[in-house]
């Protein structure tokens, strides 16, 4: 009958108890409870050399770790990073490499690391996300609510010359005010676009356009 996981100590008991009742050789044990001679030698030598804790099962961690990095490179990493503290892993890396390059430097993330357990590095912080809105224009109710301010991406004509195409559309309506080429895209021209479509259809209440020039600006 094999081990179960769940009363393998007890198992392992019992085994040690026939063992030394002497009620079977060593290989009708091993059979009888389903394990290899090996096993079965293992727990008795266990169960002989540290009593009933043997027969538990050992941690299977290792005892050292063969690729860790040595106390050594990690001393001449922070010494390094002492010496200009605005220095980041991977070019913390590059200058110990060109000072001595016969050395195997561990790799950037690992430099990196280093310093986070060191305290050396500052957390990066978290973008803040607009919220997504599906809908932007559903509390308009009317025309001249908003209008939407863009250019639409030049392109060239027949004639190879540049077309930059500005457009002005009611945000309601869906009604295009203005598509207008303009030579430059500066604020002098796109002003007098918008002051000409205020005299025929009126002003805005809001006008939505994205942050890029000459919308927008330092």
């Amino acid at each position: 009958m094999p081990w179960k996981e769940n009363r393998i100590v007890d198992q392992r008991l019992q085994f040690l108890s026939s063992y030394q009742k002497e009620e079977m050789s060593v290989s009708d044990l091993c059979r009888e409870f389903g394990v290899s001679r090996p096993t079965g030698y293992r727990w008795i030598n266990r169960y002989e050399e540290v009593g009933p804790e043997g027969l538990l099962d050992l941690s299977r961690r290792p005892h050292g770790c063969s690729h860790a990095t040595s106390e050594a490179i990690e001393n001449a990493i922070l010494a390094l990073r002492g010496r200009h503290p605005s220095w980041g892993a991977r070019k913390l890396k590059a200058r110990l490499e060109k000072i001595e390059p016969g050395v195997r430097w561990p790799a950037a993330s690992t430099v990196g690391s280093i310093l986070s357990r060191a305290g050396l590095t500052s957390p990066k912080r978290k973008k803040r996300r607009t919220t997504p809105y599906s809908e932007p224009f559903s509390d308009l109710t009317a025309p001249n609510q908003l209008w939407c301010m863009d250019f639409k991406g030049y392109f060239m004509t027949g004639d190879g010359l540049r077309c930059d195409p500005f457009t002005v559309t009611d945000a309601h309506s869906r009604y295009l005010i203005r598509c207008q080429t303009v030579s430059r895209m500066d604020l002098s021209q796109v002003r007098a676009i918008c002051e000409a479509a205020m005299r025929e259809y009126g002003l805005p209440a809001r006008i939505r356009t994205d942050n890029g020039a000459p919308f927008a600006g330092t």
